[in-house]
């Protein structure tokens, strides 16, 4: 830094996952169409209770609700589902 104030930024971080782009719906209905898919009961507020949570600790309430997947699969399905919607625009 100098004496001016001036900063030498090496990089900036940006999360727009809930800043710029709403993709909530879109973490919702894979999580929905995941649990549909293995015969599990999925409700909204158990979609709700996810929000904030990281990847795994969803995955696991999704486990241990009955998608007999291991964590990681559960995840790649997940991630694999919303880039899918992502793909067609951003909202």
């Amino acid at each position: 830094m100098d004496t001016n104030n001036h900063y030498d930024l090496q990089a900036v971080l940006w999360d727009m996952d809930g800043t710029l782009v709403d993709t909530e719906p879109y973490w919702m209905a894979a999580q929905n169409e995941l649990a549909l898919k293995h015969g599990v009961d999925w409700t909204n507020d158990d979609a709700l209770s996810t929000v904030g949570q990281a990847m795994d600790v969803s995955a696991g309430l999704l486990q241990a609700r009955g998608v007999e997947l291991p964590v990681g699969e559960i995840v790649n399905d997940l991630l694999e589902r919303v880039v899918a919607k992502l793909e067609n625009g951003i909202p």
